[in-house]
């Protein structure tokens, strides 16, 4: 599928285009190319588990009023956060806890405004933080962050929250072992 455009009025000197729908075009299959062959799509998934850890983890949720469930998710959903309840893919990792606990945690109340992707940030940098703090390997959060385009200053700017709510999910996971 393809845009359709159509020239608009002029504006600035500069021409406008507005979308206007969409137009069946053909592409070329990667078989049917020359060159160097395209490098492997980069893994955004960290299917670590650690047992223990997750434990834990549910057991934090659980004293936060959050359920959590695992089941089988469609596609390549590893975790839904639901506003009380969790939902983990089988095949998920640890991280994936993590992540979808920091979503509960940051991102359920009502007045959060923030876009998905800062939403995303967060709870992915949460993730990393607590994960490398328990020594969980193979993170791939740099990988997924790009999906969502977040600029280092991005980051910077929400550290605070971000080491805040690692540092409560940390505090209380120690606590309890």
């Amino acid at each position: 599928m393809a845009p359709i455009l159509v020239k608009g009025e002029e504006q600035d000197g500069l021409e406008t285009k507005h979308l206007v729908g969409f137009k069946v075009v053909y592409v070329f299959d990667v078989s049917q190319t020359d060159g160097e062959p395209l490098p492997p799509e980069p893994d955004w998934k960290s299917p670590e588990k650690n047992h223990d850890l997750s434990q834990r983890l549910i057991q934090f949720a659980k004293s936060r009023g959050i359920v959590v469930s695992f089941k089988t998710l469609p596609g390549d959903i590893q975790g839904i956060s639901r506003g009380g309840a969790i939902e983990i893919d089988h095949g998920a990792g640890t991280k994936t806890l993590v992540h979808e606990i920091a979503h509960e945690l940051m991102h359920k109340d009502e007045d959060n405004f923030e876009s998905r992707a800062i939403k995303e940030l967060e709870a992915e940098s949460v993730a990393y933080v607590v994960c490398r703090y328990f020594g969980t390997s193979g993170l791939n959060s740099s990988n997924y962050l790009t999906f969502f385009e977040v600029s280092p200053q991005e980051i910077l700017s929400h550290m605070d929250s971000i080491l805040t709510t690692a540092n409560k999910i940390i505090t209380a996971i120690d606590h309890d072992s």
